[in-house]
This record gives C-alpha cells, sequence and structure tokens, in this order.
C-alpha cells in the first residue's frame, strides 16, 4: 500500500528562514548535490519566526494538490539542537520531513482519516549515514533534513532512517467543541498576511449548525454576521464570516485587516449558532 513511484522527484520547502541569509539556497544545495534531478518548489519561507502552527497550516492547505510521491520538507524548528526528535513520514500520496514538533499534525490527521492509521508510517531519523558529515546544533535544516529529503526522492525507504515513531508531537491546539442549542465553538488559531483569522472550525461543523444564513458567527462578543460567500458580500470595511480555500471558518474585513482592526488574538473564542440564538 505504500510502494509509490517517484520519477517526478519533486521537493517542497516551507520554512521561517525569510530570503536574506542564503539559508534556503544552502538547503537546495544540499538536496541537488544528493539528487541533482530534484524539482525543487517553495511553498512559504515568510511565515513568522517559531510559528509552528502557521507552517501546519500552509502544508494543509497545499499538500493536497501535489502529485503522488512528493516529499515535503518542513523546517519552522524552535527547538533545533534540542530535544525534540526528527522524522520522516509517509502516507500513500506523500513524504514529509521535518522535525517532531507538531509541524505535520494536520496533514496526518487528514491522512489518517482518508487512509486509515494502519495505511501510514512514520520513523525517526537516527541513521546518520543519511544526514551530512558535519552538523550544525542550530542548521538542522541543511545537515539533517534536506539530506534525507533528497535521499528519500531518490527511492530511499524511510524504514531505513530509524525506528518507528509512537506518537507524533501535537500543536496544543484544542478541539472545537458542541454547543447546547446546535452550535459549535471554536477558536482563531492564525492569521493570514492580510489579517484575515483562520479558526479551528472546519465546514463539515458548520454544516451541521445550520444553513449559511441561517447560523450566527461571533469572535468573543462581537457579532460578525451570518456565513457569506465571499468578501464582496459585504460592503467595505465590514466583517465577514466565511468558509476560506481549505475548509475552515475564517473571518475578515473587506478590504482590510481584522487582527488590527478588532485587535484579535490567537485563542480568542470563536462561536457558530443557529441564527436567533444567544
Amino acid at each position: 500500500m505504500l510502494s509509490m513511484a517517484r520519477q517526478d522527484k519533486i521537493i517542497t520547502l516551507t520554512t521561517d528562514f525569510g530570503w536574506r541569509d542564503g539559508t534556503v539556497g544552502a538547503m537546495k544545495g544540499v538536496i541537488l548535490d544528493i539528487c541533482p534531478q530534484a524539482r525543487l518548489v517553495d511553498l512559504a519561507h515568510d511565515i513568522a519566526p517559531q510559528d509552528v502552527v502557521a507552517a501546519a497550516l500552509v502544508l494543509e492547505g497545499a499538500v493536497p494538490y501535489f502529485p503522488r510521491g512528493t516529499v515535503h520538507l518542513a523546517v519552522v524548528d524552535p527547538g533545533v539542537g534540542g530535544s525534540r526528535r526528527a522524522l520522516a513520514l509517509q502516507t500513500p500520496l506523500s513524504f514529509f520531513v521535518g522535525p517532531d514538533n507538531g509541524i505535520f499534525e494536520l496533514v496526518w490527521k487528514a491522512a489518517e482519516a482518508h487512509f486509515g492509521l494502519g495505511n501510514l508510517k512514520a520513523v525517526y531519523l537516527e541513521e546518520k549515514k543519511y544526514f551530512l558529515e558535519k552538523i550544525s546544533p542550530t542548521f538542522h535544516g541543511r545537515d539533517i533534513f534536506a539530506p534525507v529529503a533528497a535521499h528519500i526522492a531518490n527511492g530511499l525507504s524511510i524504514d531505513r532512517l530509524g525506528p518507528p515513531v509512537m506518537r507524533l508531537h501535537r500543536l496544543g491546539i484544542p478541539e472545537t467543541s458542541p454547543l447546547s442549542g446546535g452550535g459549535v465553538q471554536g477558536m482563531v488559531i492564525s492569521f493570514d498576511r492580510f489579517g484575515n483569522a483562520i479558526t479551528s472550525i472546519r465546514h463539515e461543523e458548520l454544516r451541521q449548525v445550520g444553513p449559511a444564513d441561517g447560523v450566527s458567527v461571533w469572535l468573543g462578543r462581537r457579532r460578525i454576521g451570518p456565513l457569506h460567500r465571499t468578501f464582496s458580500d459585504v460592503d467595505e470595511g465590514e466583517p465577514v464570516a466565511y468558509v476560506g480555500s481549505t475548509d475552515r471558518l475564517e473571518l475578515a474585513i473587506r478590504n482590510g485587516s481584522l487582527r488590527e482592526k478588532f485587535k484579535v488574538r490567537r485563542r480568542e473564542k470563536v462561536v457558530v449558532s443557529p441564527a436567533g440564538s444567544a
């Protein structure tokens, strides 16, 4: 079930490194030295420093659109050089390489729901012959993760990289909770570059509350309104609730920043209830 061809040798890169310091380029150099045929795709490198949740959301939104056998290398790694472990994961569609800090939680949960846990595989990276010879304690992206991703793209089985993982590190995002009266409660978990709030509430949970025009969305004590289809459904400067492109409830200000206007913070409560209920 888990064997797959990797003829395209596509490797994506997601980091918080930015472009100023040459770190992304160094990782690409390592990959191309080991796998000269690799096709490298930059998903995002302007993630806020140490923002593991934002990186997990980038992967959640992008991974489903890549061909079978793609290797996804992700390095947002506040614990680099410390006790956190290094991972390689495999689903029937994709491979993942990076730190065990929750960065792969969302794609792993999606794969588990779709394929079943028995069709997934995770190992710790312990076989040092697949690393660079000299390892910096502050740059595992170049010295461990990049070479491992390249070897996987070349066809290496992840079984050869180390022992199986018993349990992945979690992000710590609380699950949504049902409310009496048929509503659901979640929270703001991140923001995009426009200041739109991304929430923990998914589209299927909204459907259970009621039709789009039959629900009321609240951010803390502020009523955002019913569920709309897109930004242009409200006047400029007005708040709008909608289902974003990754099937999560999102909150925005049309042509503005909800984050700035309402001084919104992560983990702020979001409630969706049937229209007319408190």
